[in-house]
């Protein structure tokens, strides 16, 4: 099955929305701090609001983007490949 440029945009779409709930969702966590009880201090828990943040704002978008080049990369050859093809057939019959 061809991956088309139409399926990447799709899935760009779905999964940075998927970021963005996940970005929205430590905000709200780290709004909530003060409310929030558990056995790890503010110290910790900020460390691991931060961590998490880094993660979907900085790590995940990033290897997002490389596997998606890949994928427009590969797409844009294969079709650059089938293009030539053609081409060379008809000079092939233009020649015969």
């Amino acid at each position: 099955m061809e991956l088309d440029f139409e399926s990447i945009i799709k899935y760009l779409d779905f999964v940075y929305g998927g970021i963005e709930n996940e970005i929205k969702e430590i905000d709200s966590l780290d709004n909530e701090i003060k409310t929030f009880e558990s056995e790890l201090d503010e110290e910790q828990f900020n460390y691991l609001i931060e961590d998490k943040r880094f993660y979907f704002e900085s790590i995940f978008p990033n290897e997002l983007s490389k596997g998606i080049f890949i994928s427009i990369f590969g797409t844009f050859e294969f079709r650059l490949r089938i293009a030539h093809k053609i081409v060379y057939q008809i000079a092939l019959l233009s020649i015969n």
